[in-house]
């Protein structure tokens, strides 16, 4: 039986079924301790998947027992090779780049297609393909439409970077860049085939100066060591509130969309959001989506 049909199996004819994202946060006795619903709680394994300390993962809760049932957002499945370093290997994949761990005494070189196993700190080289397969193609999506789903995303972290990051406020201006963070709340939210009707964030402003900002995604659920990479740039005037921006931003943030946060690629002069601690809200992001 595999993990899919197990997982079937085991809510079919229950009531009472929750599904919650939490962290992973170690063992204890045979459980996995998991951050959910605002406490730690030891959870029943099943599935044969063992997340990554701290990780993203999704918890079902049948009749009020807890299950880690994956991760909350896609692993990639297959990387191409970027780079070999002593035991470790950096593959692109369809989710950026990522490290991982492959065979004693295998030869990895530039351009080769891997297929990654995914459990533990870091994914492993399983084999090299022969080939690069071409992707099958998708069909259509089915008639009969779905529900609308309005979201609102907040920020887990924000900061300014010019040579260093320097402040928990979010700058816009042409010698820094602003960014807030959201971990993968909002990827493991909103499904892969989503159609995206609207994107607003929320601004929480110190002040607002000079030209339009240059809003743009990137692709750190946390904060970086170095500068944030900005990308699906766009200028946007702003004023305090919600404003409307190009749905690119909410299509390269829903999950296999490549990004995961967004914020200022320079532009203003400057232009000032509060940090969190100031707003909990600022930086929101609010999508609807199909």
């Amino acid at each position: 039986m595999d993990d899919a049909t197990a997982i079937l199996a085991l809510i079919k004819g229950v009531s009472k079924v929750r599904v919650l994202q939490g962290q992973y946060r170690g063992l204890s006795n045979g459980r996995l301790l998991v951050d959910v619903g605002g406490g730690r709680i030891p959870a029943q394994v099943w599935t044969s998947y063992r997340p990554a300390l701290n990780s993203d993962v999704t918890v079902v809760f049948v009749n009020d027992t807890p299950y880690m049932v994956g991760p909350a957002s896609p692993l990639p499945p297959e990387g191409t090779v970027v780079s070999v370093a002593s035991s470790l290997v950096t593959l692109n994949t369809d989710q950026g780049q990522v490290i991982a761990t492959y065979p004693n005494g295998a030869t990895l070189t530039a351009g080769q297609q891997c297929k990654l196993l995914w459990s533990g700190e870091l994914p492993h080289v399983v084999s090299v393909m022969s080939t690069t397969p071409a992707p099958p193609p998708v069909p259509g999506a089915p008639g009969g439409g779905g529900g609308v789903n309005v979201q609102e995303f907040t920020a887990t972290d924000s900061g300014s970077f010019g040579s260093r990051w320097f402040t928990n406020q979010v700058w816009s201006s042409d010698s820094n860049l602003g960014a807030f963070f959201f971990g993968s709340k909002i990827s493991g939210t909103i499904w892969p085939l989503a159609t995206i009707q609207k994107t607003e964030v929320y601004i929480s402003p110190v002040q607002i100066r000079g030209s339009a900002p240059n809003i743009a995604t990137h692709p750190h659920p946390s904060k970086p060591g170095g500068a944030p990479s900005m990308t699906n740039r766009q200028t946007v005037g702003i004023a305090a509130g919600w404003v409307t921006v190009d749905n690119s931003i909410g299509q390269a943030l829903k999950s296999g969309g490549g990004s995961y946060g967004w914020g200022f690629n320079h532009g203003g002069g400057p232009t000032i959001m509060r940090d969190l601690t100031e707003d909990p809200r600022s930086g929101a992001i609010r999508i609807t989506w199909i």
